[in-house]
């Protein structure tokens, strides 16, 4: 009770668990992470084998325990003793799967993520530019109208997320309360438009049905999926419960 007062009275931050640093070990992945988790490698796979600069990556998942470490190689391959290209990836924390799918720019993300939020930890951040460039926006060719209108949603709904405020310490000078807004056009980005391409339908749709429910969740359920959950658990009930009250008056009324 103490603290509730003490909260509310000075205006207190409320911190969440802080993210895990490079060598401590970071939260199990959720259901939603553990599948994001697999379309980002296959995304990385594909940016990788498609640069045209000499790369090797060793990439290091976070929160999976069942995945594993993976090299991806590019076609040119880097020149022997040139360490430059060979960079390495590592997921703190299986948040950053589901925080790098509201980004429209790949840049962006890995830039932000890896700088400010620190989901993402890499030993040479300059030479990620040989896989993730800034493109331009991709157009939606969907096969059908049902994932076509599935991707236009997710446009729709994206938007940038916010950085991950940490605890300052004596070192840290206090941080601005000033918070800028994103006026850019939010569209689709290059992961959807890979996904989009993928003749795997089983991935596509987990991924469409895990990215909808994280944007709807940010939305109308302030960002928990286990809250959207129980909404929509909530209203299901509700709904039966006003069917049932319908047909026992509807076979009242013949009686």
């Amino acid at each position: 009770m103490q603290s509730t007062m003490l909260f509310f009275r000075h205006n207190l931050h409320f911190w969440y668990r802080p993210e895990p640093l490079k060598d401590s070990i970071g939260r199990s992945a959720n259901w939603i992470e553990k599948i994001l988790e697999q379309v980002f490698r296959e995304y990385l796979k594909y940016l990788v084998q498609r640069s045209t600069a000499p790369v090797t990556i060793l990439y290091m998942p976070g929160g999976v325990a069942e995945a594993s470490e993976e090299t991806f190689i590019s076609h040119s391959t880097c020149g022997s003793g040139d360490s430059t290209c060979e960079i390495k990836i590592k997921v703190l924390t299986p948040i950053f799967y589901s925080r790098f799918v509201y980004y429209a720019h790949d840049s962006e993300a890995i830039f932000c993520e890896v700088a400010e939020s620190c989901t993402l930890w890499t030993d040479k951040p300059e030479q990620l530019t040989r896989v993730f460039l800034k493109k331009g926006s991709p157009p939606i060719h969907a096969s059908n109208l049902l994932d076509y209108m599935h991707f236009q949603l997710i446009k729709n709904l994206r938007r940038r997320p916010d950085k991950i405020e940490r605890p300052l310490t004596s070192t840290n000078g206090h941080s601005s309360s000033v918070k800028g807004i994103d006026i850019r056009d939010f569209r689709m980005s290059s992961m959807d438009a890979f996904v989009l391409e993928q003749g795997d339908k089983e991935l596509k749709n987990a991924y469409l049905r895990s990215v909808v429910r994280l944007f709807v969740a940010d939305r109308i359920a302030m960002s928990s999926v286990g809250l959207l959950g129980m909404m929509e658990l909530i209203g299901r009930v509700g709904v039966s419960w006003v069917l049932a009250l319908l047909i026992t008056e509807t076979i009242l009324g013949f009686s």
